[in-house]
């Protein structure tokens, strides 16, 4: 025996789903009914200052020995996003490498050819 209000409740769940996904690119789900409140203020704590946001140029900050790999590809993935294929990638990061990085050593060519090639397949 089919549960009518149950049937309807959900047609409509699915039909408010829809509407959802179509105003706001993805689904989402309450709990319950209860109302939206605003966000409390701490919640800018949570989110990149600009202390943590990559500078790409080569006169930027010095990028101390140990952390040179995960910089160096955090720079190649903006480059990436800004359109940059892997040769000018490679050819941004040896400069940010030379003029930024502490104590490079003599591995630079290969490593950054090898960050920028990883990088740019992404799409």
């Amino acid at each position: 025996m089919v549960n009518w209000p149950e049937t309807l409740r959900v047609k409509a769940g699915m039909f408010s789903l829809l509407a959802q996904f179509i105003r706001v690119g993805r689904p989402t789900l309450s709990l319950d009914d209860s109302d939206i409140v605003s966000l409390p203020e701490r919640v800018s704590e949570l989110t990149k200052h600009d202390s943590d946001r990559v500078t790409a140029s080569a006169d930027g900050p010095k990028i101390p020995r140990g952390s040179h790999d995960n910089e160096l590809t955090r720079i190649a993935g903006k480059l990436r996003q800004d359109g940059l294929e892997e040769d000018g990638i490679y050819t941004a990061i040896v400069e940010v490498c030379e003029k930024r990085c502490e104590n490079y050593g003599l591995r630079l060519p290969r490593d950054v050819q090898e960050i920028a090639k990883s990088v740019a397949i992404i799409r």
